[in-house]
């Protein structure tokens, strides 16, 4: 037998003794029917799109879910359980935020909110009780802030955090808390136009209370900055002095 006949011999007999291997395809049936998989059942291409778009409106609930729970954690400590006020204009607020959510079920962005006030009056008690409803039903990142507080982190080379306007101004729902009490430069009042007007033309849903009289609103600030923060807004007016009980 010469060299050729006997590699021929030698590849056959190994060929008989080397084990039968399974197709790859059956063999990867194998290992996803062992891990509760449906290859043929993945394979669809609409059951496909189908799963894709569920794992991505989960991944956007669980984001937004955790957006959430940080503007619930930067409420007030005073106001985190907040809940509306068995008066007037308790029912008032209850009844703007009922409006609220059947104007975004149409796919609308609400009517604004303006609640004035005496200091102590409970504007920001109730202004809080709606937040906390769009944050825990509704499930709306909703930040809640001082006029004062927000031009302070706004500030350049101030000792706030020196966050941009952007972070205010698309806010799903900005709740501007004490409006009228910030020290009104010319700096402090083309930012607070710029808030107004981008929120304005975002059609981004805006809560105000404030200690000033309408007239006081209007002849302390610039009446584009009014007409476009304002405009159109529910007013609840609060009646009454202060409900902060004093020792003296």
């Amino acid at each position: 037998m010469d060299d050729s006949a006997r590699l021929q011999a030698e590849v056959e007999r190994r060929a008989r003794r080397a084990p039968s291997r399974a197709p790859i395809g059956q063999v990867i049936n194998q290992i996803a029917a062992r891990q509760g998989v449906d290859l043929e059942r993945m394979n669809d291409p609409q059951l496909g799109d189908k799963l894709i778009a569920e794992k991505d409106a989960a991944l956007r609930e669980e984001r937004i879910r955790r957006q959430v729970a940080i503007h619930l954690a930067s409420l007030p400590p005073r106001f985190r359980e907040a809940d509306f006020p068995a008066t007037d204009f308790g029912r008032d607020a209850r009844r703007w935020l009922e409006e609220f959510r059947a104007a975004r079920s149409k796919g609308e962005p609400g009517r604004r909110l303006v609640i004035l006030g005496d200091p102590g009056a409970g504007k920001t008690w109730t202004a809080c009780a709606i937040a906390r409803e769009l944050l825990i039903t509704d499930v709306i990142p909703t930040t809640v802030i001082t006029t004062a507080d927000m031009l302070a982190a706004m500030r350049p080379g101030g000792d706030g955090l020196e966050v941009d306007m952007v972070q205010f101004a698309l806010a799903p729902v900005l709740v501007l808390d004490d409006f009228g009490v910030e020290k009104l430069t010319e700096w402090a009042a083309e930012q607070l136009y710029r808030l107004a007007d981008m929120r304005y033309r975002e059609a981004r849903p805006t809560i105000v209370t404030s200690n000033l009289t309408g007239e006081q609103i209007k002849a302390r600030y610039d009446r584009r900055t009014v007409e476009r923060l304002f405009g159109g807004a529910q007013l609840i007016q609060i009646a009454g002095g202060s409900l902060r009980q004093l020792p003296f």
